[in-house]
């Protein structure tokens, strides 16, 4: 924002997804009754920790659920997430990605060690693929799933869409830029709207480009 506004842009944001629950599910369950033999828990984002709390509740459980497991974070600020709860974390990779955390504990993996991740709902498959071609007995558990905020297709239509070409200010609309930090999401094509599920990456009004 603060790139494009020095430049001369005038800059509105968008929130393009927000969070919701998930189903309690007999995958949840046993995922959480298999954690005393669960050698790796890992998280992929800085939401992950506070909806895995809140299902924990659900089960009559709650973050002690945690003892004895290590802790993996995909990053610093999904790190920072997880402490504030209380839980010391692990491992951090360099590369913040789940690649990164493929690649940091790829030598440390033994034969038969079991992990779980618990991730959003329709999450990247490489952290989950990574470890298993490792050897690592590994499963992704959703805990939270990202939404189209409900106001979304009304702003989007606002700035981009408005009759005659005219604009807040008076001023045309020319590029827009979504940016959010998951892959699906909200797409403008020619002007319609269109959203294909978890959050937006988009460059340009008629690109649905990552």
């Amino acid at each position: 924002t603060r790139s494009l506004a020095s430049l001369g842009a005038a800059v509105e944001t968008v929130p393009t997804i927000t969070f919701g629950p998930v189903p309690v599910t007999a995958l949840f369950r046993r995922a959480v009754k298999e954690l005393p033999r669960t050698e790796w828990v890992f998280f992929t984002s800085p939401e992950g920790i506070s909806w895995f709390s809140a299902m924990l509740k659900k089960t009559r459980h709650d973050l002690r659920a945690l003892a004895g497991c290590h802790i993996g974070a995909v990053g610093p600020k999904t790190a920072a997430s997880i402490e504030a709860m209380g839980v010391h974390v692990d491992l951090v990779p360099e590369v913040f990605r789940q690649e990164g955390l493929v690649r940091a504990l790829r030598h440390r993996i033994r034969p038969g060690m079991r992990g779980v991740i618990f991730c959003a709902q329709r999450s990247r498959e490489a952290l989950e693929a990574g470890l298993r071609a490792c050897g690592m007995q590994t499963r992704k558990v959703p805990v939270y799933r990202t939404v189209m905020p409900a106001a979304l297709q009304a702003d989007v239509r606002r700035l981009v869409a408005a009759p005659g070409g005219e604009r807040r200010g008076g001023h045309d609309c020319g590029d827009v830029v979504m940016v959010a930090r998951q892959r699906r999401g909200a797409v403008i094509r020619n002007g319609a709207f269109e959203h294909r599920g978890d959050g937006a990456g988009l460059v340009g009004a008629g690109s649905d480009q990552d």
